[in-house]
């Protein structure tokens, strides 16, 4: 479903949270990336509805940000702090919200939360208190209870944040499985979350828009940029204040510098294939546009 949103702009008293945002998001598993305070979390609530906006607009579908319920009705919402009943177990937590969420028949609730258990692998955790789960399990409970009324949308705020590696890695693959028929929007300042699972991406920074593309032609800005350089180590505060930085390591007793510069950055310095955290870094250190 498309969501077409048109000079958008949040005010909190004199803060500008989001400053004449425009983007069309067509489907499929869109990123939202930039650091904490850009405005991900305020764009989320407003197309959501639990926030109006300044001024601007936002068409999802047919509808505009004035029918609330129908678009509720056909969306699903994970916060970054997404709280449970603690006394509850995952099966009563997952019941209690989807009778919340209008669904009254108690056959279809059973079979409906059997599926999404299953779906998200804590169907053998029904029976847990959701205040001894771990907290990948509770990302994963969340994710469920954003599903309980089959959404054609499903926004997702910071999901990976405070995950091992195993449990990121199976989260964005149920984001990924999901967004095969549907449209999801993932809010994070977690490259890595994007990369490898979304076509497109806006990066905010500030409340304001500073790309929205495709992360391939995101990465080309790096091209001609990138370099590895092996250098002294007492030349690294040096270097550090001279250029962007992305990493530096140690062999023996140099230093092998990755870092951005529009020109040779030294004698032996190589180019190297730039990433998406290299441009990510680059622009948001203000030497990449």
């Amino acid at each position: 479903m498309e969501i077409r949103i048109r000079n958008l702009t949040k005010k909190y008293g004199g803060k500008l949270a989001l400053d004449e945002i425009s983007l069309d998001i067509n489907g499929g598993l869109y990123g939202l990336l930039g650091p904490k305070g850009a405005g991900k979390t305020t764009l989320l609530r407003i197309i959501a509805t639990l926030m109006n906006p300044t001024s601007g607009d936002i068409c999802i579908g047919h509808l505009d940000l004035g029918q609330r319920k129908a678009i509720r009705d056909i969306l699903g919402y994970l916060p970054q702090n997404f709280s449970f009943y603690p006394q509850y177990s995952v099966y009563e937590v997952m019941d209690y919200l989807a009778v919340l969420s209008g669904q009254k028949d108690p056959v279809w609730r059973q079979e409906k939360i059997t599926q999404l258990l299953q779906q998200v692998n804590l169907w053998e955790n029904r029976d847990t208190k959701t205040r001894v789960l771990s907290k990948g399990m509770k990302r994963r409970l969340g994710f469920a209870q954003a599903l309980i009324n089959d959404p054609l949308i499903l926004l997702v705020d910071e999901p990976t944040a405070g995950l091992d590696l195993e449990e990121q890695v199976r989260f964005r693959n149920l984001l990924s499985d999901f967004a095969l028929e549907r449209t999801v929007i993932l809010s994070t300042h977690i490259v890595a979350d994007v990369e490898f699972i979304c076509e497109n991406l806006a990066i905010l920074k500030e409340g304001g828009l500073i790309y929205e593309g495709r992360i391939r032609d995101l990465v080309r800005k790096g091209e001609g940029k990138v370099w590895s350089l092996l250098a002294e180590r007492e030349d690294t505060l040096d270097i550090r204040s001279d250029y962007q930085v992305i990493s530096y390591v140690p062999e023996g007793d140099m230093m092998n510098f990755r870092l951005i510069s529009n020109h040779q950055p030294g004698p032996g310095a190589e180019l190297v294939k730039p990433t998406i955290e290299d441009v990510y870094l680059g622009i948001m250190g203000g030497v990449m546009g």
